[in-house]
């Protein structure tokens, strides 16, 4: 209603009555964008929110991604790191305690063809240490591989989890 008062109102101002002429259409766009501004402003402000919306969960997800993956390398990093480190380190305390045992075995068996009367003292003292020393290296070298085997597996885990997730994001 509101259209056809402002079309008839805009037409009879067209010097021409032909309905092609352009100065018809330009009086119908004109009326119609006059009339229904408010539902314009609304669609635009419905396309803003939702591009907006859009662009902000697609920054999110994204951001959200990135952290995950963050994480997940940290992770991977971290446990390959650890189990290098756990590696030379345990390896080492192994070789040191079986360089020291070796060592005092040698000047075991040194005093022993020295100084003959010491060595029955220094033969119960060996095999109390040597008892001794099997069972802490013995309890040593289960943790040590226990601790890098979890390792190895941790970061086995994490590298597949991320693959999979790379996988699912592509």
């Amino acid at each position: 209603m509101i259209l056809e008062n402002a079309v008839g109102k805009s037409a009879a101002a067209c010097s021409s009555a032909d309905a092609l002429s352009p100065c018809f259409l330009t009086v119908i766009t004109s009326s119609f964008f006059k009339s229904h501004k408010p539902a314009l402003t609304r669609f635009k402000l419905y396309i803003f929110l939702t591009s907006f919306l859009s662009i902000y969960l697609s920054c999110l997800s994204l951001s959200i991604c990135s952290i995950y993956l963050f994480i997940i390398y940290y992770f991977i990093y971290l446990s390959i790191y650890l189990s290098i480190f756990l590696f030379f380190f345990l390896f080492n305390l192994y070789l040191y305690l079986s360089l020291s045992i070796y060592l005092y075995l040698s000047i075991y068996f040194f005093i022993s063809l020295i100084y003959p009367y010491l060595s029955n003292y220094l033969s119960i003292f060996s095999i109390y240490l040597s008892i001794y020393l099997s069972i802490y290296l013995s309890i040593y070298l289960f943790i040590y591989l226990s601790i890098y085997l979890l390792s190895i597996y941790h970061s086995s885990i994490s590298i597949y989890l991320s693959i999979r997730y790379i996988n699912l994001l592509i």
